[in-house]
């Protein structure tokens, strides 16, 4: 966004605003003696905003700085111009917080600039699918006791494995080898960031060693 810029005709009354015209007509008279023209500078304008955090969360925030010591009011309206937050006689900064994403409109008027409209879009992450596949269910000992991990994860940038509640793992497809038979819960944390976050669990069995089945012949 931009502050104003207005051009007044001191002669006419007629005053312009270069912010938002390309180009204006007037007459100059040579024989003009005093100053015609006035140029007065808004103060300078800052729109902050920060992003939904997560898929689904509601805390994008946007913060509206007018470097002024002026005070001016502001209308804060959502995609179909409804008001949702409004003040009046603020100074230098206003926010609005708990939003969704979408696009917002953050009305000004002051006695120098007018109205003044600026346009923000808030925007949210893809949504986390944490999801992973290992080459077998049951493990065994006597065969090494090594499964294999695929990550099949979507839409996260980082992962973190635990595969027995103490040894963990931030490679993407890691393997693992257990030494102890039992049944261990294998936990795939993947993340956007600290606080976006999806999870998926497995079980896995470890055996010592296959259980052989014998047939007998009936006669």
């Amino acid at each position: 966004p931009s502050s104003c810029l207005i051009l007044e005709d001191l002669f006419t009354g007629v005053s312009h605003n270069l912010s938002l015209v390309d180009s204006f007509s007037t007459v100059i008279y040579d024989t003009t003696q005093t100053a015609r023209f006035l140029l007065h500078i808004g103060a300078s304008i800052d729109l902050e905003k920060d992003d939904i955090s997560c898929y689904g969360n509601t805390d994008a925030k946007i913060v509206f700085t007018k470097n002024s010591t002026n005070p001016f009011d502001i209308i804060w309206k959502d995609y179909s111009n409804t008001i949702i937050s409004s003040n009046t006689n603020v100074l230098i900064a206003d926010s609005i917080t708990n939003l969704t994403a979408g696009t917002y409109y953050v009305e000004t008027t002051d006695a120098l600039c007018g109205n003044h409209i600026d346009t923000v879009i808030t925007n949210e992450p893809a949504q986390i699918t944490a999801q992973f596949a290992s080459d077998m269910d049951t493990v065994y000992l006597s065969n090494g006791g090594i499964i294999n991990f695929t990550n099949q994860s979507i839409n996260a940038t980082s992962f973190n494995w635990d595969f027995d509640g103490v040894t963990s793992s931030n490679l993407f497809s890691p393997n693992y080898q257990y030494l102890s038979t039992g049944i261990y819960t294998v936990t795939l944390n993947a993340s956007q960031s600290a606080n976006c976050v999806e999870t998926f669990t497995k079980n896995i069995t470890v055996l010592d060693v296959p259980t052989a089945i014998s047939e007998t012949e009936s006669t």
